[in-house]
């Protein structure tokens, strides 16, 4: 499937390849001076890429370093010793870096917008459950207080106390509007969690037709041979 949004993908990946056959051809002497700079570059750009890198044992986490720092760091950030080293690869080494970036920040917006959304969702659940059961006893201790109220008139109790029954009555009718009002905040609070629901599962489904896009373009890059 064709999508514009992941434009430079093919051109990303094939870098990103290229680096790894890079450093497998790389003298050990040349790995022993590249991998503190490396690291240092992935200590200052952690939270980006900690993500990507978490799933890389310390077998192959250098390799894989190599090829994302060159693909997804911009120059301008890197040791100059760094920009050297990738310049004698690549022509124009912010454009990799570009072509990195026009498709994943699509990603980094929805991750964005679904992580707030998660935060959001949970606690309005939490604040739903909250708001739930106080209703519930509220609602129950005026059903009680009516239910008296109404076995008092029943019985006579308020014959000779016309003004108690309108005082009691009244007192009743203002907790039933503050019952109802406590409602309608529920009911809103529900339907407003709701859309956010529907609008994470939107961006979901959209992260994950990405993704499948991402893999249809990938299986038509051959990986380059080391």
């Amino acid at each position: 499937m064709d999508n514009a949004e992941l434009d430079g993908i093919k051109e990303a990946v094939l870098a990103h390849e290229l680096l790894h056959a890079v450093w497998q051809r790389e003298k050990s002497w040349t790995k022993d001076e590249l991998e503190p700079l490396l690291r240092d570059v992935y200590a200052w750009n952690k939270e980006e890429l900690a993500d990507h890198m978490k799933s890389y044992d310390e077998g192959n986490f250098v390799d894989e370093l190599h090829s994302v720092i060159g693909t997804q760091v911009d120059p301008a950030r890197l040791p100059l010793r760094l920009r050297d080293h990738y310049a004698s690869y690549f022509k124009n080494h912010a454009k990799i870096v570009a072509y990195f970036n026009q498709y994943n920040n699509k990603f980094v917006v929805l991750k964005k917008d679904m992580d707030s959304l998660s935060d959001s969702i949970a606690k309005n659940k939490d604040e739903i459950e909250k708001r739930t059961q106080q209703y519930r006893r509220d609602s129950q201790k005026l059903n009680d207080d009516i239910d008296v109220f109404n076995n008092r008139a029943a019985n006579g109790f308020y014959s000779n106390r016309s003004y108690q029954f309108n005082i009691d009555r009244q007192e009743l009718v203002q907790r039933q509007h503050a019952v109802d009002a406590q409602y309608d905040r529920l009911s809103g609070l529900v339907d407003d969690t709701n859309r956010q629901v529907d609008e994470y599962n939107n961006k979901l489904a959209e992260s994950n037709e990405l993704y499948r896009s991402i893999n249809s373009k990938i299986k038509k890059i051959d990986r380059v041979s080391k």
